[in-house]
């Protein structure tokens, strides 16, 4: 991959962490089912990101704490 690849996987990784995030706390608060899903359907998002940086062996930048990023500007 090109630094801009690796760099743009570990954002799109960190940007549907923040959309999963976001979710869970919609979900918690509302408990609409609807939140629930999309929350899975983020973190099936989450998780395909995860296994092209595994395959990449680029190391994952998702937090395992909701709400914390790492990209200060998602942050």
């Amino acid at each position: 991959l090109t630094s801009l690849e690796e760099e743009n996987l570990i954002f799109i990784r960190e940007e549907e962490k923040l959309a999963r995030d976001f979710y869970i706390e919609m979900y918690e608060k509302w408990g609409s089912l609807v939140f629930n899903n999309i929350k899975a359907s983020e973190q099936e998002h989450m998780d395909a990101v995860l296994r092209l940086l595994v395959k990449y062996g680029i190391p994952d930048p998702a937090s395992r704490e909701i709400g914390v990023l790492n990209n200060t500007a998602l942050q």
